[in-house]
């Protein structure tokens, strides 16, 4: 068993530049003369983290080469006569101005602008000054969202619905339904790989490494691995959401502790493959991957992480499954072919398969996604999305008892994910990133975020 010390990260502030505060570090290195490899350990990062922000900033400034970063310079932008007066009051000083002081000395500026005229003039920088508070919009109605992300200072309330995504800047972004609320939540998530623990207090980002945030976005465990290919996966909380099972680059299923930070290895060569219980993982034994990650094989068994023993569990071998929050209830997908595929309840206490009547939920034997089925706050229903290749995608509600399904709404949309609300996420066509959407189909409205990668993850609901 191995332990690491919990690293904390405050997050990077807004910022309106061309590139990041960590972009423009990264560049005065490639200034330097530094590989990617001394960029790295100067900075204290990953290599693929390194590398990743080399790209960035090659793609945001339009260049080629390293060659071409290092001599490039901002053009410059006009500046106005205000601004730079406000230029010249020591930035550390800011914090030190009373809101009083602030609105007399902006009315003094206001005098002076009687007899002065408006001129432009130049000065090497690069984007516009960052807006004050009073020029934010104000929340707007759903369907005029704004399309870019807008900086709020303060959280939604507890409990409301929140989406989590992987915006263009690298950062992991927060956004309300109606789009109203959009920002950075932090910059130090290290993969494309998002998971909320069932309570919404803690979230999970994997890929190359892992770091897990508490919902204030402030890192409260992380792991870095100095390696080009995915290194951690197959991210399952406990339902008591203080622990976290996933697969490590050795091949292991570890279990970190959220409240102390210790990693426990339980079992090797196996897969999580999700909770059904306090101390009991439903795990891919004897795992094969001869084809890549989407390509494994594995034999599924029950295994208690307090003693190590496993025992068989043949009817998941083979099946599409979601394993709800309580770990009680899993709906699996049924049948091999493309016309006796259906969906089913599986009680993990009985053992009892109930298939559910649906009323047209489309689901061919391939290419399922694997954020078709979400389960309702309540724990009623669930969510059921069809998986049709192209065209709308049609959302229904399912009894958890396996009563039957209703048609819930559409999106124009296929790789989407929703909340334990309804509230739908989906990006729409046109190359990477895409622009992600938010619909209520409760009421029909719709929110436009804007460019996003096509990783994205709805808050739980917790219960108030």
């Amino acid at each position: 068993m191995t332990t690491e010390p919990a690293r904390r990260g405050r997050g990077r502030p807004p910022h309106p530049d061309i590139l990041t505060p960590r972009e423009w570090q990264v560049l005065d290195l490639i200034r330097e003369g530094l590989t990617n490899e001394q960029i790295a350990q100067r900075l204290d990062v990953s290599l693929a983290t390194a590398k990743y922000h080399v790209s960035e900033i090659l793609t945001k400034l339009g260049l080629t080469s390293r060659e071409e970063a290092a001599a490039w310079q901002p053009e410059p932008v006009p500046i106005r006569w205000w601004q730079r007066a406000l230029a010249s009051v020591p930035r550390r000083a800011w914090p030190l101005v009373g809101v009083a002081a602030a609105l007399t000395a902006l009315a003094a500026l206001g005098v002076i602008a009687w007899s002065l005229s408006d001129r432009d003039e130049e000065q090497q920088a690069v984007g516009a000054p960052t807006p004050s508070e009073a020029s934010l919009p104000s929340a707007t109605p759903l369907t005029t969202a704004p399309s870019t992300p807008t900086l709020v200072p303060l959280l939604p309330p507890p409990g409301a619905p929140q989406l989590v995504y992987i915006h263009p800047d690298g950062g992991l972004w927060v956004a309300s339904p109606d789009g109203a609320y959009n920002r950075r939540l932090t910059d130090r998530c290290p993969g494309n790989q998002i998971k909320w623990s069932p309570d919404g207090e803690f979230l999970a980002c994997s890929y190359f490494s892992m770091a897990i945030f508490n919902a204030e976005g402030h890192e409260v465990w992380r792991r870095d691995h100095s390696i080009d290919a995915p290194g951690i996966m197959f991210l399952e909380w406990a339902p008591d959401s203080r622990r976290l099972a996933f697969r490590d680059a050795d091949g292991a299923i570890h279990i970190v502790h959220v409240a102390d930070g210790t990693d426990q290895i339980v079992k090797s060569d196996a897969l999580p493959l999700g909770w059904v219980g306090g101390n009991t993982l439903l795990v891919g034994l004897n795992v094969q991957d001869s084809e890549g990650p989407s390509a494994y094989t594995y034999e599924t068994h029950l295994l208690n992480i307090e003693t190590g023993e496993s025992t068989s569990a043949p009817y998941f071998d083979g099946k599409r499954f979601w394993v709800s929050p309580g770990g009680d209830r899993v709906v699996v997908l049924t049948g091999t072919g493309s016309e006796d595929v259906g969906l089913a309840v599986y009680d993990v206490a009985t053992g009892i398969e109930t298939p559910v009547q649906s009323v047209g939920i489309s689901y061919p034997s391939e290419g399922i996604p694997n954020r078709s089925i979400s389960f309702s706050k309540d724990g009623t229903k669930f969510f059921a999305a069809s998986a049709q290749s192209a065209g709308p995608t049609t959302i229904f509600t399912c009894a958890i008892e396996a009563s039957g399904c209703e048609v819930f709404g559409s999106v124009p949309g296929v790789l989407l994910t929703i909340s334990d609300e309804g509230f739908v996420a989906y990006l729409t066509p046109g190359g990477i990133p895409e622009t992600l959407h938010i619909a209520d189909l409760a009421t029909g409205a719709t929110a436009t975020l804007g460019l996003a990668h096509p990783n994205f993850a709805w808050r739980p609901t917790r219960q108030q």
